[in-house]
């Protein structure tokens, strides 16, 4: 399962970046997580101006589809997962560590 989320995530990758780069900015796919009959899959995205997330997951459901029908032209596995687009946070709570680190550390 592992290589068909790597393979998706490689694939959806390739075509964000043309969905993309011009209206938002970097768009990184961060991963894919399938559920094991490949019904559906859960694809984590990030950007460096998270007060677009909205707009760019917008963007990227509307495309979905069109995302699905390239993924059936380049796998070969019976079942092609309707994706799901999910913003990921871990970059921002990471950051948010580092800076209540930084607090604790300035206030010794």
């Amino acid at each position: 399962m592992e290589k068909i989320n790597e393979l998706i995530k490689k694939l959806i990758s390739l075509e964000v970046q043309k969905l993309t780069v011009e209206e938002f900015g970097l768009v990184t796919i961060t991963a894919v997580i399938c559920e094991s009959n490949l019904k559906s899959a859960r694809v984590y995205f990030s950007v460096l101006e998270s007060s677009k997330n909205n707009k760019i997951k917008s963007k990227l459901q509307q495309n979905a589809y069109q995302m699905q029908g390239i993924l059936a032209k380049k796998m070969s596995t019976k079942n092609i997962p309707k994706l799901e687009f999910i913003y990921d946070e871990s970059q921002e709570k990471v950051d948010r560590v580092h800076e209540l680190l930084e607090q604790i550390y300035k206030e010794k």
